[in-house]
């Protein structure tokens, strides 16, 4: 996969994370964004507050229908 993909990425789940800032304690405040195979975005996720999924669940169920997507990011 190409580094510019990989680096929006994960520049899009730093951003999503500043969103939850303060909300999630006691987690920290983690964003996820999935990859499909081809590089685009399957799903998106932010820690939920306390009791709630974390990022990389939210992201995961919010994915497209991707079968087998990237790790997450």
């Amino acid at each position: 996969m190409d580094d510019d993909v990989l680096l929006a990425a994960m520049r899009s789940a730093i951003a999503v994370s500043e969103r939850v800032r303060g909300t999630t304690s006691p987690n920290p405040p983690v964003g996820c964004v999935v990859l499909d195979a081809a590089g685009e975005v399957a799903g998106v996720g932010a820690t939920q507050p306390p009791g709630g999924p974390h990022a990389e669940v939210v992201a995961l169920r919010g994915r497209a229908s991707a079968p087998r997507a990237a790790p997450p990011w």
